[in-house]
């Protein structure tokens, strides 16, 4: 991928002259920097209800076939959509529980390995796009410590990309190198590993589109009519076999799905680009679940000029390496704006991001940081500032406190972020300032699920009974399917002495999750007296 140019370099010094010591060090510095998050605990963001609540689905390998047959969320009494089809994921969680059970080490160190791995492949998969081992190095070095991808480390769930690139990966190496020898079996391990990361999450059916690409653009070994006819072929037979697999499990899905309504939805998100540039170039102020609301333009627009006028000044520029980087980045990200409540959250441009490094790798910058003893310097110090960043940011992941916490202050606007900072805070006992955070959270959007019911726990342990009976109800009427409102309220009933109200609720509760055992219990304290 380096022009004639940098060919004409002088020899490499001996830290170059092999992939084996840029790889150990890729891996050591990986493993030393993100060490801490194996004694990290769960944050209560969807980790607790995939792991903790689903143990007895995960721990039972008999259901590995289910896996494949339902939404990642397939808890019965959940609030989702049921629109995300990644048994892949479901079947990393449950190998970690055969060992770990709910202990959070095992997910974490997994977790770790996972981003390790992933990024020693992306340093093999630059150096067969022909860069240069040193730029590759630091580019790869660059994806390894950017604080902005600490999510996809810290929090358990978001190894989903991580998870990705482990296929995605592999399979576009394999390709690289079977456009090279034009081997069939590259070409099948290709198709094989592109089979395994559509499976883990949606976006990877993008892959086949930059393959061709780079056949169209990029290399200078062209596939036979016959190759490519086979090699279409094969991408046309997994899509259709993931997508009956898909219908078949998403078949009770309440998602709205017609394209008015996903049109007014990427709208609505997509000032999240300009804030997920920002966070990658100018990593200030990072948050872990920020919202379209409070994108700083000022920030987005300058590192939307940063690459222009990068690519601008840049010599022997190269447009179709350009455009291969710039529309991975995009295509790969556009994707997560099609979800109805999107946060930013950093995790989801671990796969984009690899395409902004692609872009990059033809800047100027980036062509002489082997050839200028000044601009290596420079890079190695950008990476230690990211470094910086990302110890600090990580800790936030530490715990539900500091997650929510620090949601809460970067992400002002988020009424998700103030709901589980409340919640944080009941958990500590702190009831006063979780209805601060509760109110804040209404008054952000009076409509998010759970608020109600999580306000009228803080009225009733107050002993405000009326208002936490006008406040369960309210949660009833906006959420008539979450079983923990019925419960709650008919605890409430029971501590007024209703018992007749307080038992219909409990039944109402049992309706909707005939598993609620607090509401089992409780029904049948009642019927042995």
């Amino acid at each position: 991928m380096d022009s004639s140019r940098e060919k004409t370099n002088t020899k490499a010094s001996w830290f170059f002259q092999s992939k084996r010591v840029p790889l150990l060090v890729i891996g050591g510095i990986t493993i030393l920097l993100y060490a801490r998050v194996i004694s990290f605990e769960y944050i209560g963001f969807d980790d607790t209800l995939l792991i903790v609540e689903n143990q007895a689905f995960l721990r039972d390998l008999s259901n590995i076939p289910q896996a494949f047959k339902q939404d990642v969320f397939h808890i019965p009494h959940h609030m989702s959509s049921r629109a995300y089809y990644r048994p892949l994921l479901t079947l990393s969680f449950m190998l970690d529980a055969q060992l770990g059970k709910t202990d959070p080490t095992v997910y974490h160190f997994t977790n770790l390995m996972l981003h390790t791995i992933a990024c020693l492949l992306l340093l093999q998969f630059f150096c067969l796009l022909n860069m240069r081992l040193e730029k590759a190095f630091y580019l790869t070095l660059v994806f390894a410590v950017h604080p902005i991808l600490s999510q996809a480390v810290g929090w358990i769930p978001g190894r989903n990309d991580s998870l990705l690139a482990l296929f995605l990966l592999p399979s576009l190496i394999y390709f690289l190198r079977g456009t090279t020898r034009l081997k069939a079996s590259y070409m099948l391990l290709h198709l094989i590993f592109f089979t395994l990361a559509l499976f883990t999450k949606e976006s990877a059916i993008l892959l086949p589109f930059f393959s061709l690409y780079y056949l169209r653009f990029v290399s200078k070994k062209k596939l036979g009519s016959k190759q490519k006819v086979l090699l279409i072929s094969g991408y046309l037979v997994i899509m259709v076999f993931w997508f009956v697999l898909r219908k078949v499990a998403l078949s009770e899905s309440r998602a709205d799905l017609t394209l008015t309504r996903l049109s007014t939805i990427v709208l609505i998100n997509l000032p999240l680009l300009l804030q997920y540039l920002s966070k990658i170039l100018l990593p200030y102020k990072l948050s872990t679940v920020s919202v379209a609301k409070d994108t700083n333009y000022m920030l987005g627009f300058a590192a939307v000029a940063l690459i222009f006028v990068g690519v601008v000044l840049s010599t022997y520029k190269r447009w179709h390496i350009i455009a291969l980087g710039g529309l991975w980045f995009l295509l790969f990200l556009l994707p997560t704006f099609l979800v109805p409540v999107l946060t930013g959250s950093g995790h989801r441009v671990y796969i984009p991001l690899i395409g902004l490094l692609i872009l990059v790798s033809e800047l100027n910058f980036m062509k002489n940081v082997y050839m200028n003893k000044m601009t290596s310097i420079l890079v190695v110090i950008l990476i230690l500032l990211l470094i910086v960043i990302n110890v600090i940011h990580t800790s936030s992941f530490k715990n539900r406190f500091n997650f929510w916490k620090t949601a809460s202050k970067a992400s002002p606007s988020s009424s998700l972020a103030h709901l589980n900072y409340g919640a944080a805070l009941a958990g500590k006992g702190d009831y006063d300032k979780a209805f601060d955070a509760y109110q804040k959270c209404v008054s952000i959007n009076s409509r998010e699920p759970m608020i109600h019911n999580n306000l009228a726990v803080v009225y009733a342990i107050k002993k405000r009974y009326t208002e936490a009976e006008r406040e369960f109800k309210e949660e009833i009427r906006l959420n008539p399917t979450y079983a923990d409102a019925y419960y709650n309220l008919g605890m409430l009933y029971k501590t007024k002495r209703n018992m007749e109200e307080a038992l219909r609720m409990w039944q109402e509760t049992l309706a909707l999750d005939p598993n609620h055992q607090r509401a089992i219990n409780e029904l049948a304290r009642y019927y042995k007296k």
